[in-house]
């Protein structure tokens, strides 16, 4: 029998500045993080058979953490992540899995907040905080 779990019930915390953790409201899909090797070019004029040689440089990055939300306007946790967005601050957050007994808490900077208005259906937020530095996956109490 599969071990898979669904992702309902996830939730996103991002750490204000008086150092409380507040949850992100009503977020639909998240993505992210996704570490990713720094890989480079190392082909020269010898290369055998004249295929391309890449090396492995040792940095990692982890990407972007994306989710959509919907456009609550007077939401404080929203709010925040507009300021954010604004002042150009980092902040702490925590990804929370279904099972709430792990997360990845990370740090990242609001890269954008995009905004979406159709004529049939919701208003969402688009959002892409670019994590700066290693994710940590852990145990969550």
């Amino acid at each position: 029998m599969s071990q898979a779990k669904g992702g309902f019930k996830t939730k996103l915390y991002r750490e204000d500045p008086s150092g409380t953790w507040q949850q992100v409201s009503e977020i639909l899909d998240v993505n992210g993080p996704a570490i990713s090797q720094v890989i480079e070019d190392a082909t020269h004029m010898d290369s055998a058979d004249g295929f391309a040689e890449k090396i492995a440089v040792g940095l990692r990055e982890a990407g972007d953490v994306t989710f959509q939300m919907h456009l609550l306007q007077d939401d404080a946790s929203q709010g925040g992540l507009r300021a954010d967005l604004n002042a150009s601050t980092s902040r702490a957050y925590r990804l929370v899995f279904s099972s709430a007994t792990k997360r990845i808490s990370f740090t990242g900077f609001v890269a954008s907040i995009g905004n979406s208005f159709p004529v049939r259906g919701k208003m969402v937020q688009d959002v892409t905080l670019s994590i700066t530095g290693k994710p940590v996956f852990e145990a969550h109490s």
